[in-house]
This record gives C-alpha cells, structure tokens and sequence, in this order.
C-alpha cells in the first residue's frame, strides 16, 4: 500500500489538485456504466469511483485539494449520498454500496482537510 500510496500521489501531483479531482471524477479511469448497464453496475461504478477519490485524498498533502472541494467533491459527495433515492424500485443493497463509499469518502475528507476549509 504505501508504494501505490506514492506512485498515485506523484501521478495525481503532475497537474493541478483541481485537475486531478476532474480527473477523478470524471469516471474514465475505472469501469463506466453504458448504456445498457445494469442499476447494480452503475452503483459498483459510482462505489468505485468515490473509493479511488477517498484513496487519492488519503495519499495527498494535507489541504492538497482545497481548490477541487467546493465544485468537485462536496458536489460529488452530496450525489452519492441521494444516490437512488429519489427513484422508485432501486434495492436497499445498491444504495448501500454507494453510500457506505461515499461515507468513506467523507470521513477522509475529514480527516486530510483543515476545518476551516470544510465550511
């Protein structure tokens, strides 16, 4: 862990903190749901892509993504936590996996972000 620990760090660390979250949350790096994707698919893919944020805000500086937080990953959290939600016929086990991410996610963002960033 603490070599990939590095070798995303300096990956992610070649262009801005913003672009690297864009990056991120752009879901190109990982398995995108198509079209005729299942909701199950979709949600592993939204769990995955707010796993690999979690582990990039993890192996970063502390403060690294102050800049991308506001319009990127607050937006993102807030997403995933209304994830289905608002759909009738999503099973409890698909919103679970997303919010159990994004969960994850938050309390990362917790922990690597200075209070007075997070408001």
């Amino acid at each position: 862990l603490p070599l990939w620990a590095r070798v995303v760090n300096a990956w992610l660390s070649l262009e801005t903190p913003k672009a690297a979250a864009t990056l991120l949350l752009s879901g190109k790096m990982g398995v995108t749901a198509g079209v005729f994707s299942s909701r199950a698919q979709e949600a592993e893919a939204q769990a995955d892509l707010l796993r690999r944020l979690a582990f990039a805000l993890w192996v970063g500086e502390h403060n690294q993504y102050v800049g991308a937080l506001q319009g990127l990953v607050i937006d993102k959290l807030v997403a995933a936590f209304k994830y289905g939600a608002a759909l009738e016929g999503w099973s409890a086990a698909v919103r679970w996996g997303v919010q159990v991410a994004a969960l994850q996610c938050a309390r990362v963002l917790v922990v690597r972000v200075a209070p007075e960033n997070l408001t």
